[in-house]
C-alpha cells in the first residue's frame, strides 16, 4: 500500500520558506529563505476555506507536501531550473492543515494557496 505522506507527489515546486515568527527586513516585508525545489501534489481550483480567525478566504490552489510548511511562506509551481526571472506566477500559503494516518506512524500536510501578486520579497 503507498504511503499517505508521500503518495503522488510527483510534481515540482519551488519553496520559499518564511521563517518562524514574524522576521521583517527594513522596509516591512517579510523575510524569505531562498527557493528550494519542493515534490507536491498541486491542484489548481478554486475553493472557499476558512482561515485561522474562522474567516471564508478563496483558495486559487491547494498542495499536498511532505513536510511542516509554514503560513507566509511563497510556493511557485515548477522546477528551481525552469524559474522565470523576475519570478511571478507566485502563491501564498494561506492556511495548512494536518492529516494523521489511522495508525498515526504517517502525516498529510494540505497547504491552501492564494495568488501572490506582489514581487518576491527579501531573500534570506
Amino acid at each position: 500500500m503507498p504511503r499517505l505522506a508521500t503518495n503522488k507527489l510527483d510534481q515540482d515546486a519551488v519553496l520559499y520558506a518564511a521563517a518562524d515568527g514574524d522576521t521583517l527586513n527594513s522596509v516591512g516585508e517579510r523575510t524569505l529563505a531562498a527557493g528550494v525545489d519542493l515534490s507536491v501534489r498541486w491542484e489548481e481550483r478554486q475553493k472557499e476555506a476558512l482561515d485561522g480567525q474562522g474567516n471564508t478566504i478563496t483558495l486559487d490552489a491547494t498542495a499536498i507536501v511532505g513536510q511542516e510548511i509554514l503560513i507566509g511562506s511563497l510556493l511557485w509551481h515548477g522546477a528551481l531550473a525552469d524559474l522565470p526571472s523576475p519570478v511571478t506566477d507566485l502563491y501564498k500559503v494561506v492556511t495548512r492543515s494536518t492529516i494523521p494516518s489511522i495508525r498515526g506512524d504517517q502525516t498529510r500536510r494540505v497547504l491552501g494557496l492564494q495568488r501572490y501578486s506582489d514581487s518576491l520579497p527579501s531573500l534570506v
